[in-house]
């Protein structure tokens, strides 16, 4: 296992489970709950990195985290045991469909796969992490909708190229899109966009910005450094 060293916890990481890239790192460092949020869920946890993050910066929340893949359930409940915050982190080998939950969640966070059928790998743990015939957006979408609270929050981060497709589904399960940011893997390049999604209500206004991650020299841009400061051990 190699280890992926953060400011406050280390994530020990496997082979067979999909690793831990600048996805993660933004979308852990912008989820944000317009309530003390108590109650957190990882879909799709894989090393656990999302809900490590959300354990630094949520005081207060219980997070679970679930994965179908076996292998990455150990690893998660490895990351999340050798934690500060061990005490406030679950781990549960579930697909989203079969996952029961006696509370609602206040936030729902998820880098889910979604390289649908184009990702061929002999490793058959890397396809199901990064295949969306896994875990279908739409299912994705309704399901993560029936366990959030009236007033909670879905966090996901998709490829930019399925931005309307997102659009419509949110609309389909009764969410509103609160905000989204695009990612910019170079400037000029859009390559993700993280939704806030949550229930509608009366007064909405969406929020949009971007994020660009390195600069065209390939260094990270001011802006992600300002971003994920609390969570790396040593300056970008």
């Amino acid at each position: 296992m190699s280890i992926f060293k953060f400011k406050y916890f280390s994530v020990y990481q496997s082979k067979s489970v999909h690793p831990i890239g600048t996805d993660s790192m933004v979308l852990g460092a912008l989820v944000s709950s317009n309530q003390n949020a108590t109650s957190i869920l990882d879909i799709g946890t894989g090393s656990g990195v999302l809900a490590l993050m959300c354990a630094q910066r949520f005081p207060k929340a219980k997070i679970v985290g679930i994965d179908i893949d076996s292998e990455s359930i150990n690893v998660a409940h490895t990351n999340f045991e050798q934690s500060r915050w061990s005490s406030r982190l679950i781990s549960v080998q579930s697909s989203l469909s079969q996952f029961k939950s006696e509370c609602s969640f206040d936030v729902i966070v998820s880098n889910p796969p979604f390289y649908e059928e184009t990702y061929h790998s002999p490793n058959t743990n890397r396809v199901r992490q990064r295949n969306s015939k896994s875990l279908p957006l739409m299912e994705l979408i309704t399901q993560s909708a029936e366990l959030l609270s009236t007033t909670g929050s879905i966090w996901l981060i998709l490829p930019y190229r399925r931005k309307e497709e997102s659009e419509q589904l949110f609309e389909q399960a009764g969410l509103s899109v609160r905000k989204e940011i695009t990612l910019f893997g170079k400037p000029f390049i859009p390559s993700r966009i993280i939704f806030e999604v949550g229930f509608k209500t009366d007064i909405h206004q969406q929020l949009s910005s971007s994020i660009t991650v390195r600069k065209m020299d390939g260094t990270y841009s001011e802006k992600y450094k300002e971003l994920t400061k609390d969570f790396h051990d040593r300056p970008l």
